[in-house]
């Protein structure tokens, strides 16, 4: 059997042209035949011994049942538009879905972020209070070297200045002299 199609003579080259292009198109089964839709009547469908099947007729929306008469066909394809926008609409909402999931998750980050941000800062002050605290604790360690070595030159000296002493009281003891 031969299916006539109404579709222009432009739409008949570009089928013809994708099923070249298509190797997996082409098969041992007798290819749609294509007729210009001015010399049919709106209502006519021809068919012979080998019509095609729902498989070897597809489109992007599904399968078309092949039928005597084109309102038939019209019905039957709407309810497979019909299928294919309700899956079109489910899977919007799934993307739907998995976009406010995502910006849940972008908020929660956005969060975290801001709290390293002030952990950050926190750590910088205190970084800065113990840089303070190192360099008074340096300016504290270098007078207390300095008072340290004050202290033992007071210290030497005051050793030295009693050795003088006993030195001096030594040799007056043993010359009989008392200062």
């Amino acid at each position: 059997m031969k299916l006539v199609a109404y579709i222009d003579q432009a739409n008949v080259e570009d089928v013809r042209a994708r099923d070249q292009a298509m190797p997996e198109r082409q098969s041992e089964k007798p290819p749609l035949i294509f007729e210009d839709a001015s010399a049919l009547k709106e209502s006519e469908i021809q068919t012979e011994k080998n019509t095609p099947t729902n498989e070897d007729v597809g489109g992007f929306f599904g399968k078309l049942s092949v039928t005597s008469t084109k309102q038939e066909m019209e019905v039957t394809h709407s309810a497979t538009w019909e299928e294919t926008v309700a899956e079109l609409l489910a899977k919007n909402a799934l993307l739907e879905a998995k976009h406010a999931h995502l910006q849940a998750k972008n908020a929660q980050l956005e969060e975290q972020l801001t709290e390293l941000a002030e952990a950050k800062a926190q750590l910088q002050t205190r970084v800065g209070e113990l840089e303070t605290g190192l360099t008074q604790a340096e300016g504290v360690n270098e007078n207390n070297h300095q008072v340290t070595q004050q202290a033992a030159h007071t210290v030497i000296s005051e050793d030295a200045n009693g050795l003088e002493v006993a030195h001096t009281h030594a040799q007056s003891t043993r010359t009989g002299l008392t200062p």
